[in-house]
């Protein structure tokens, strides 16, 4: 999908009038507040205010010729609309459930959305020099509501995975490092929180083309899959494994996220001190 096909899609889910200025350009990729949109009656204004990048120009919108793949969403419209950051007690909540504090979940670029009318949580997945690959939602909170995900992917290049470190450059410089190979983006700030690279699968599948990206990062993989999962893991241990320098599977009593610092800590000291 090109660069103007996904600023296309999120102006034909802005209401006419509305400005953004929340957005990374998907040129430079730099930080907010550089790139400005405006949506008007069947077009979008768009306009990156660097020196360096100064991409800005008109596209016309056509909300009748959306991507069926697109029409099929019906939250979109809510959650281009009403993304928006973190309450002051959801914070709190995230800090006692996870103990990720609010300077981390910033960091994150972590905000709430809508999975229809539901609440939830929101974290973009970015790549190479920020570019939006897609979006992860979590209904939040997860305890009042039977569990739901949403990806909603903007990219074709979107490989499945979600790096903590993102976005990434284009020469890492943690190419020795251990990676920690997690199932969601909240496992894989908390193991990035502990020193290592978080990787998440956005699930449990772990795919041969998806070695490449990792490897671009890792030379070495920790596997730590939630709790039920240690016959796929040995799978994937036998199957990947010599794909890597090393590679560890670590089993956890819970999933990552939920385990406390000091825990996971005892659980991976053997490696912390060269991650």
């Amino acid at each position: 999908m090109s660069t103007l096909t996904e600023l296309r899609l999120i102006g034909a889910f802005m209401p006419v009038g509305a400005v953004r200025r929340d957005a990374l350009c998907p040129w430079c990729g730099k930080e907010k507040g550089s790139f400005f949109i405006k949506r008007f009656e069947g077009s979008l204004f768009y306009q990156c205010y660097r020196a360096t990048c100064g991409h800005r120009g008109n596209i016309q919108i056509d909300v009748d010729r959306q991507p069926q793949s697109f029409q099929a969403k019906s939250h979109l419209q809510d959650f281009y609309r009403e993304t928006h950051q973190l309450p002051a007690d959801i914070k709190k909540d995230l800090f006692i459930r996870y103990e990720l504090d609010d300077a981390v979940l910033r960091l994150h670029d972590v905000n709430m959305s809508y999975i229809g009318e539901d609440e939830a949580l929101h974290i973009p997945v970015r790549g190479k020099y920020g570019k939006l690959y897609a979006h992860w939602l979590k209904t939040w909170p997860p305890a009042s509501r039977p569990k739901k995900n949403d990806l909603v992917k903007v990219s074709e290049q979107f490989n499945g995975l979600y790096f903590a470190d993102q976005p990434a450059t284009s020469q890492p410089s943690n190419r020795l490092d251990y990676g920690v190979i997690v199932e969601d983006p909240l496992s894989a700030i908390k193991a990035e929180e502990l020193g290592f690279t978080g990787i998440a699968l956005l699930g449990t599948t772990l795919k041969v083309e998806q070695i490449a990206a990792i490897q671009r990062r890792c030379a070495k993989i920790i596997l730590a899959l939630d709790p039920g999962t240690e016959r796929l893991m040995a799978h994937y241990m036998h199957k990947f494994g010599g794909y890597f320098t090393e590679w560890h599977n670590v089993y956890l009593p819970d999933d990552l996220k939920r385990v406390p610092f000091v825990q996971l800590k005892s659980y991976f000291k053997h490696w912390m001190g060269a991650a």
